[in-house]
């Protein structure tokens, strides 16, 4: 499988830098979906028109839950929860079992740290998008 890696940075939830990952499960190593627009979704929803991100594999580390409206991720042992009112956006793809959902996610231990993200779930991928923005001094 050719090296899925590039520039990859994150920092932690106190560092002030962005984050940024794009997971994919394991079972989707071949089926990479593309991710040109993603800076610039995320740019939009964080405010932030210079953001960068970074693309990196996961293997079977990301789980996403939708309980009564409280969406909740868990990636690399680390839990992402969402508050009222998760979903922004939901777009349902012609009946093929594909959900494309905008996300507003707060860390659980920090939730000044907004976390974002694009959520997309068919029959053969799951893969997340999640970034934080620079923390206000």
């Amino acid at each position: 499988m050719e090296n899925m890696i590039y520039n990859l940075s994150l920092y932690g939830a106190n560092e002030k830098k962005v984050m940024g990952a794009l997971c994919f499960d394991i079972a989707a190593k071949d089926a990479i979906p593309d991710v040109s627009n993603l800076a610039d979704i995320w740019a939009r929803s964080s405010g932030n028109d210079e953001i960068s991100f970074d693309v990196v594999p996961i293997e079977a580390s990301f789980v996403c839950t939708n309980i009564l409206g409280n969406i909740k991720c868990l990636l690399n042992g680390c839990m992402f929860t969402s508050d009222a009112g998760p979903t922004l956006t939901t777009t349902l793809d012609g009946g093929q079992g594909q959900h494309d959902i905008t996300i507003q996610f707060n860390f659980m231990d920090s939730p000044a740290d907004n976390i974002g993200g694009i959520l997309r779930v068919d029959d053969h991928q799951s893969w997340c998008f999640l970034g934080s923005r620079e923390r206000e001094s």
